[in-house]
């Protein structure tokens, strides 16, 4: 039985048609796609338990996944399975630009929202078509709309795709919806919300006998990450840092991880933000502080020890 679990992913969001970014460094920092998000996570997890005895790596599970930006959908029961029994959960996601680490997330939930129109010819009778294309535009800004950051809540129309060609009035289109949330009431107030956008058609229908459609799916639910699943750990964590002159504090942050899965599923005690820290991420201006990753490994393989043997 594991007396504590590390847990990452290696995949990144950045998807194969891009062109990779290749690692570079200067004397502060190393540049590249998925850097801290989570390569450098991996990288830290590994040499932390390089620094242990083999004695104390026997009391460690880790679990790598390589679906974690896509939502963990069909690893989840993986996920649990593999973390029942009560062992603490080590998350090496980024930790906080200020280098805390995590002890709440934002839930994250993604929707798709189909708009069917009718296509014509765009000279000869476009007064005849319905374009997808504007009507998802108008509901695009609608959902833009409902952003209430200084409540928690973020609307993201992350992605958008229609249409066929430029002399065609567009009949399909699609766009991809992300949204965060603190609580189960606003994740059922916000889908409410996006789900009348949904329904609801904006643009003037002049064509008879024909009716737009529309169609919303959810594609991921990533649970939120209560702060009481972390809290005696975050209280080792920081005496921990103090006792190597390192001043840590938990954070809440908005990206959601799989620490919010084992929570929900299992109730497991979660630290997430264990990897290094830097900026950018989920961009290609994505970097990790050198200083930082050092500091973070010293305090990573303290933590552990501590962990492991009960103290």
């Amino acid at each position: 039985t594991p007396r504590v679990i590390l847990l990452g992913h290696i995949d990144t969001v950045f998807s194969e048609v891009e062109p990779v970014r290749v690692l570079t460094e200067d004397a502060v920092n190393f540049y590249g796609d998925g850097v801290i998000d989570m390569k450098g996570g991996i990288t830290l997890m590994l040499e932390s338990l390089k620094s242990l005895t083999i004695s104390q790596r026997n009391s460690v599970k880790v679990i790598i996944n390589d679906q974690e930006e896509a939502g963990s959908m069909d690893v989840r029961e993986v996920l649990l399975a593999e973390t029942k029994g009560g062992a603490p959960v080590l998350v090496f996601e980024p930790g906080v630009d200020d280098g805390s680490l995590v002890t709440s997330q934002s839930g994250v939930a993604w929707y798709e929202i189909s708009v069917f129109g009718k296509a014509t010819h765009a000279g000869l009778e476009p007064q005849n078509g319905y374009s997808a294309c504007v009507e998802l535009s108008y509901k695009a800004v609608k959902l833009h709309m409902l952003n209430r950051f200084d409540e928690g809540i973020a609307v993201t129309v992350g992605s958008i795709s229609g249409g066929t060609k430029p002399n065609i009035v567009c009949d399909k289109a699609s766009a991809k919806i992300d949204v965060r949330f603190l609580n189960p009431i606003q994740l059922e107030t916000t889908e409410g919300k996006v789900r009348a956008i949904a329904e609801l058609f904006y643009l003037r229908n002049h064509v008879e006998n024909f009716q737009p459609k529309s169609e919303m799916r959810q594609l991921v639910l990533l649970p939120m990450l209560e702060e009481r699943y972390s809290q005696r750990l975050e209280s080792i964590a920081v005496k921990t840092a103090r006792s190597l002159g390192q001043a840590l504090r938990g954070q809440h942050v908005g990206y959601g991880s799989d620490g919010g899965i084992i929570a929900s599923g299992n109730g497991n005690e979660i630290l997430v933000g264990l990897g290094p820290y830097g900026g950018g991420m989920h961009t290609r201006s994505e970097f990790m502080s050198k200083a930082g990753y050092d500091q973070r490994l010293k305090f990573n393989v303290a933590f552990l020890k501590i962990l492991i043997e009960g103290k």
